[in-house]
């Protein structure tokens, strides 16, 4: 696989102590770039983002070595990379921070490893043991890769690296993207998540920034979260909503334990327990909801990012077989379920304006009540995401042709 050009980006906010120093740095390493990896060339662009101080100044000096793109006002790390993105003529782009925290030679592995395993994104991974990274950045950097991992069922070292090479005409399949420094960990997620896309990491050294960092750890520790959670439910929401249900079905189930060997043992269940009993139905029934749309949700986003699953998982095959195919079946069957349970109590209140029976029965009896409306709703929306889902396939195949 031949690579024609590499692009560099440099997003530059306020570093006037570091940009002539990356930038030399950059281009020094483009010779040995070019006579070791497949590229044939390099450009190098610098994305000054609202800086205020010397910093365009001071980058204009290596013009027309270099492009330099500067404009205010400051719109934050994101939104100047993808400015320099789109900039870009080369048919990889990469960047890395203007802080000197980086070293450019590392292009050479990155690239390499991206033609040798057919990657999409190649991540420089500053996690290993000769790395400088601050202790509080690193533990919440290892933090939000656990989650990462949890959700997505992928391998991470680092999800904030600041040093990536990407493949250009990959790029659309990873937008949106945010613009503020969230960007690295939301590209990382979201290529974990996208089975379609393939990401690699190149251990790296990290060495210590020149002037004052720009990261909050706690403001963007927040939004790094933040994006985190929400690629999950925009890829993977099922996985949230089940484990969500059966976590809730645990603690119902714990709370039936009682009641159900009273039951056992006197045919009966006391008045005090109708309060566990109410419990235990608010409980199962919000489980079973969760999963009903987690599962039609996740229809949604897999029709959303084009990804039509063929193998699925035990609990995703039966929630997708009971509530969204049958479920305008299951709702007559609880309706009726519903109607047999509390039928005396119906007729008594019909006839007297008052109900007798006991309160076990009215409370089984509209938790199938509720049941059968969950599940006519979700099969009426199962339908028409059908629908959609076959429309764009077939879009699809037509457009193809």
């Amino acid at each position: 696989m031949a690579f024609e050009k590499l692009s560099i980006v440099i997003p530059a906010y306020n570093e006037e102590d570091a940009i002539e120093s990356i930038i030399t740095r950059c281009l020094d390493a483009s010779t040995e770039i070019i006579s070791k990896t497949p590229v044939n060339d390099v450009e190098i662009i610098v994305v000054s983002d609202g800086s205020v101080d010397k910093t365009v100044e001071r980058a204009k000096v290596f013009e027309p070595s270099i492009k330099l793109i500067a404009y205010v006002p400051n719109r934050g790390y994101g939104a100047a990379l993808k400015t320099g993105f789109h900039e870009a003529k080369g048919d990889l782009v990469s960047f890395l921070d203007a802080d000197g925290t980086c070293d450019p030679l590392y292009f050479i592995d990155m690239i390499n490893m991206m033609e040798a395993e057919n990657a999409d994104i190649v991540i420089g991974s500053r996690m290993g043991e000769n790395s400088k990274m601050p202790r509080i950045r690193r533990l919440g950097n290892t933090v939000f890769v656990n989650l990462i991992k949890f959700l997505s069922k992928q391998e991470l070292t680092d999800s904030a690296s600041g040093m990536r090479v990407i493949k250009k005409n990959r790029l659309n399949e990873i937008y949106p993207l945010p613009d503020g420094l969230h960007f690295t960990p939301a590209m990382s997620v979201k290529a974990l998540f996208d089975s379609n896309l393939k990401i690699s990491e190149v251990d790296m050294t990290y060495e210590e920034r020149v002037g004052e960092s720009k990261l909050s750890v706690f403001k963007d520790g927040f939004r790094f979260l933040r994006v985190i959670i929400e690629a999950a439910l925009g890829y993977n929401s099922f996985r949230i909503f089940a484990i969500n249900a059966i976590f809730l079905f645990l603690i119902s189930l714990f709370y039936l334990i009682e009641p159900l060997i009273h039951f056992i043992k006197n045919q009966a269940l006391e008045e005090w327990m109708i309060y566990r009993m109410i419990t235990i139905s608010t409980l199962s029934t919000s489980g079973l909801i969760l999963l009903i749309f987690g599962r039609i949700i996740q229809t949604l986003s897999d029709i959303a990012n084009v990804q039509y699953r063929t193998s699925e998982s035990i609990i995703r095959k039966s929630t997708s077989f009971l509530f969204i195919r049958y479920g305008l079946l299951l709702s007559v069957m609880f309706a009726l379920l519903g109607i047999v349970i509390m039928w005396d109590g119906i007729l008594q209140y019909l006839e007297t304006g008052q109900v007798f029976i006991h309160w076990s029965r009215v409370l089984l009896g509209a938790q199938s009540i509720t049941l059968s409306i969950v599940s006519f709703a979700s099969g009426a929306f199962a339908i028409g995401l059908r629908y959609l889902k076959d429309k764009l396939m077939f879009t699809q195949k037509t457009s193809s042709v």
